[in-house]
């Protein structure tokens, strides 16, 4: 007697690759970001006798890498939720973390396109 379950089988939880994705992409953001400061605590002498400028490049490196790393974090986190992957709430955390980091820093690709190309 092969009846039909009124009750629908549950289906399996995919593996968490692209959350796991997301979460390696923030742990490389949090180590970049501490090189730079390092970097910059380490050269404080010579970028305080050449006017300072180096630290705003640093502030500039790390705005950069901030953007792409969140796009990646948000790009990884939406297909992790389309997907039906575990961990949907730290996902979803994710997701609006890496939009309002995003948000913020939407210009600097921009300018870093406008200080590269020649100026007439």
């Amino acid at each position: 007697m092969n009846q039909i379950s009124r009750h629908s089988v549950a289906s399996p939880i995919r593996p968490p690759i692209f959350f796991r994705i997301t979460v390696g992409l923030f742990v490389t953001l949090i180590l970049f970001a501490t090189a730079v400061a390092l970097l910059l605590v380490y050269e404080r002498k010579s970028i305080s006798t050449a006017g300072g400028w180096g630290y705003l490049m640093g502030a500039f490196v790390f705005g950069v890498g901030a953007f792409f790393a969140c796009v990646g974090g948000m790009v990884s986190t939406a297909l992790s939720l389309w997907r039906g992957e575990a961990h949907r709430r730290l996902s979803i955390a994710f997701l609006i973390i890496s939009s309002l980091v995003v948000w913020t820093l939407r210009r600097v690709p921009l300018v870093l396109v406008r200080l590269l190309l020649p100026h007439e």
